[in-house]
């Protein structure tokens, strides 16, 4: 596994967080999952 960072504002931040305590999960995970689904659909074209 490699770790790669990304720069956010406060606001994206915030809604990051909170989205994912509606899930149950950490910010973490739903920003791999979000990216996961971003490039799913690059890729299907």
């Amino acid at each position: 596994m490699v770790t790669i960072g990304i720069k956010v504002d406060d606001v994206l931040k915030e809604r990051l967080r909170l989205a994912a305590e509606r899930q149950g999960r950490t910010p973490h995970w739903l920003a791999k999952q979000a990216l996961i689904a971003l490039l799913d659909r690059i890729e299907a074209g």
